[in-house]
């Protein structure tokens, strides 16, 4: 934790973030190996991770718009799983 709560906001959010698309991964592996969607969430995920944690001394505006982009990625995973599982459900109806 830094001094920073807007910092360790942000963090916390995309560790939070990273367990949900862990847990995606365990569930749907066949699915999240094929799909391009699915690797470039992992890789922006990847890359915001690896940025927040090289400067933890970010600007007021720069915070907000790492926050910013930790909940485009968390829309873009929430959609992602809502067509992965409507998919799903309907291929076991068949």
């Amino acid at each position: 934790m830094t001094n920073n709560p807007s910092f360790d906001d942000a963090k916390r959010k995309l560790d939070e973030l990273e367990q949900r698309i862990n847990a995606a991964r365990a569930q749907h592996r066949a699915i999240c190996e094929a799909d391009k969607d699915w690797r470039d969430m992992v890789h922006t995920h990847t890359e915001m991770e690896r940025k927040l944690d090289a400067a933890k001394d970010y600007s007021a505006e720069a915070l907000e718009s790492v926050h910013l982009d930790v909940d485009i990625l968390r829309n873009s995973f929430e959609k992602w799983m809502a067509r992965v599982e409507r998919n799903f459900a309907q291929d076991t109806k068949r």
